[in-house]
């Protein structure tokens, strides 16, 4: 098994529902995928922020508006671009809705 192969399956343990992660409907795909939630603290003004961490390939063609369906909090994406965690994840900033 090559590095990147092992990273890949390292990444589907962490966003696990079981594990770490949480199971989301993402709406332009109308799929679950796993996502992990965080908030992060804006610099410029210290107010915290909603964050989705999720897999690059489950977020093929995002779009601002999109969204992130968790039971029943729906996240909006409001990240004009995926803000990279490496190769394979990325980060969005989202609100609630």
């Amino acid at each position: 098994m090559d590095f990147k192969t092992a990273l890949s399956d390292d990444v589907k343990i962490f966003t696990n529902a079981n594990e770490f992660g949480e199971s989301a409907i993402f709406s332009r795909s109308g799929k679950t995928v796993n996502i992990l939630l965080d908030k992060d603290q804006e610099p410029e003004t210290g107010r915290w922020i909603d964050i989705v961490t999720v897999a690059l390939s489950d977020i093929v063609g995002i779009q601002v508006d999109d969204t992130f369906t968790v039971g029943t909090t729906v996240y909006v994406n409001e990240s004009i671009e995926p803000i990279p965690q490496g190769e394979l994840m990325c980060s969005l900033r989202v609100r609630k809705q």
